[in-house]
């Protein structure tokens, strides 16, 4: 079974990967700005322009890369747990 019939053969399959690739990009690459902007620089004052240009972007591209990668683990290693996990639940019955 290919990992395209893996992914449709199942609701929560698709239902995951969506979640992955929407709202875990934007919690990562947002988190990744605000905490960029907070803890990557020492500032004495509200948050400066260059407070957000500098460490803010470090911190997104961070969280962007980091949420490319947990949709790609999602998006390869779910829909084979759930294959697997239905196999089980035919065998047992």
């Amino acid at each position: 079974m290919s990992l395209l019939e893996k992914i449709k053969s199942r609701e929560d399959n698709i239902f995951a990967i969506g979640i992955a690739w929407t709202f875990g990009l934007l919690w990562f690459t947002g988190g990744g700005f605000y905490l960029g902007t907070i803890v990557g620089k020492k500032h004495e004052i509200d948050l400066q322009v260059r407070d957000m240009a500098g460490p803010g972007l470090t911190g997104m591209l961070t969280g962007f890369l980091v949420g490319v990668v947990v949709a790609l683990l999602v998006t390869f290693i779910y829909p084979n747990y759930t294959s697997r996990e239905k196999r089980e639940e035919e065998q047992a019955h």
